[in-house]
Formats: structure tokens, sequence, C-alpha cells
């Protein structure tokens, strides 16, 4: 989904709730979203793939979002961090309730169950970002998802004005300055982090080698169902040896191989669980992305997640 946008005043009353949820929630992480006005549910969602990070910007009546039953919970894989432009928003944890009002930026922790309502048509903008991509530990993404960011403080300012500039002009902006402005946003999440923990030391790696390595894992990604992908091909994507590649990967605890497979049984994982692809063979699944031997994916996903991929789907799904 490299651009998607809907205005839900272009269907059918019926059809506007469902379809809003659906490609709010593709754009996004999985959720289960109720409303009081889904009887005639007038919304707006513009969501765009810039790289490695994707831009949302979502305007909502009063809903409820929460994470799906814990069986149906994937390993967290990406940071969503939230501008509150109208309206108000409550981001409720385990541990603690934030609310951001107008003018607030907030981080939604990726590793708690996160249950997200706003009380109010509210509009916000969205920029989700690769969990492994910003080099933060837990207890850095705890503290700063701890508060909400005022756009009227530096970072959150900062923050606010590249997420505004990107909703504006990313139809226009060269690939190179949308990089840029990636590498600024994971700069400031980790500085806000650091202050959030009172000076501890960052454990990212310098900004120029980050950069490189998250374009690495971004050109892996947007290939994971092509078969022939493998550590050659990435090395002579970005002129460097497969020994270069391999240290590169090795700073971030990481091999192409083993990051490639993962990326593709967790995608696997997902298909399986998805009531839309309950038509679809097992086989056809793991042919999707990149396993053309069903043996080899049988065995791989029982290494991975302790059964194979058809006794996964029963026990979850009940298909």
């Amino acid at each position: 989904m490299v651009h998607a946008y809907l205005d839900t005043t272009d269907l059918p009353v019926e059809h506007r709730f469902d379809a809003w949820t659906e490609l709010a929630t593709k754009a996004h992480v999985p959720t289960v979203v109720d409303s009081s006005h889904r009887a005639n549910f007038v919304a707006r969602i513009d969501s765009h793939e810039l790289g490695i990070m994707r831009l949302s910007r979502l305007s909502q009546p009063p809903l409820r979002a929460q994470p799906p039953a814990r069986s149906l919970r994937l390993p967290a894989e990406a940071v969503l961090i939230t501008h509150v432009n109208h309206g108000r928003m409550t981001m409720s944890g385990p541990e603690r309730v934030i609310t951001a009002d107008a003018g607030s930026i907030v981080v939604i922790d990726p590793f708690r169950p996160i249950v997200v309502a706003n009380p109010v048509d509210t509009t916000h903008t969205v920029l989700q970002l690769p969990v492994e991509g910003l080099g933060l530990s837990r207890a850095q993404f705890d503290a700063l998802s701890a508060t909400a960011m005022s756009t009227r403080e530096s970072l959150g300012g900062v923050l606010a004005h590249i997420a505004d500039d990107l909703v504006q002009h990313c139809h226009s902006h060269e690939p190179a300055v949308v990089a840029q402005l990636t590498s600024t946003v994971i700069d400031l999440l980790g500085t806000a982090a650091r202050l959030a923990l009172r000076g501890e030391t960052a454990t990212a790696t310098q900004m120029p080698a980050r950069s490189r390595l998250l374009q690495i894992y971004a050109f892996m990604r947007q290939r994971l169902t092509d078969p022939g992908l493998t550590p050659e091909v990435v090395a002579a994507a970005h002129a460097i040896s497969v020994r270069q590649l391999s240290r590169i990967l090795e700073e971030d605890g990481e091999s192409a191989t083993g990051w490639i497979r993962r990326q593709r049984l967790d995608r696997c994982r997902r298909d399986l669980l998805d009531p839309a692809l309950a038509a679809r063979t097992v086989a056809a699944i793991g042919a999707r992305w990149g396993f053309a031997d069903p043996v080899t994916f049988n065995r791989a996903f029982r290494r991975e997640f302790g059964m194979p991929p058809g006794e996964y789907r029963r026990r979850f799904t009940g298909l």
C-alpha cells in the first residue's frame, strides 16, 4: 500500500465504518475498532508509504481502538508517533492513562496493549516507524511513552513541523529529502528518550550508520515476496560486498538471511490469521512470501512457531 485515501462520504452509509476501519488498521497496526457513530461514520484517512516510514492524516468521530485478542497479537514491529492536530485523544495502558489535547504528540508504546480513544471529533497525524530502526531499549520506549509532548517545546515542535511538512509536500519531496527527514525524526526520538531517562547513554548507533542500515532494511522489506532475494542481491543493490553487508547487520545483531526468513514467516503468520485469506491454501501463503517449496515452508514455520502452519491456522482461527 504506497498511497491510500478514503473519504467515507463517498460511500453508501452502510459501508462507511467497515471501509474506514479496514484501511486504517491495514495502514498501521492490527486493532479492533468500535464507535457510537458507526451507523453513519464520517471520517477520512490519507496514508502514504515513504521509504521505511508511513505517514497518515486521519479525521474521525469519537471511537475506541484496542488490541486484538491476546492469541492474535503479533510481536511489536512498529512504533506510532501521533500528533493531535484538533480534538483530544487518550491512550490507556496497564500502568498509565495519557490525555493528549490538540498540540500534543504521543509516542505509543509498541510493547504494551494500549487502548486509544478520542471522545470528540479528532484529526491527528501519525508517523509509523519500524521498532528495530529506532535502536531504543525497552526502558527508553517506556520513558518516551510516559507522557505527552507539547508542540510548544523544542523537540515536540520540530516533530510536529516535520509531520505537517510531509503531509503537505510528500508528493513533491525528493526521496533523499524524505530519507533525511526520516533520519531527523529518529534522531529526535532518541534525544527525547535520553532526556526522559535523565541522560542515559543512547543505545542507537550513530545516525549516518543507522540511516544506511534503515535503507537496507527497507530494501529487504519491499522485496520479501521475491524468492530470489539473497544477501548477494541486497549487497549488490547497495554497492557493497556481502562481507560488508554482514558487518553492517551484525552491528544490529542481525544477519541478512535470518532477518529475511523471520520477516517472511511473520508475514505468513499474519496471512494465516486473516479471515479474508481463509480460502487461500497454506502452500499458497508460503509461496506468496518466498517459500516456493511447501516442505521447506512447513519445516521453517514449525521451527519458528512450534507447530506447522496448518495447525497454527486451525488453532487460532478454527479454519
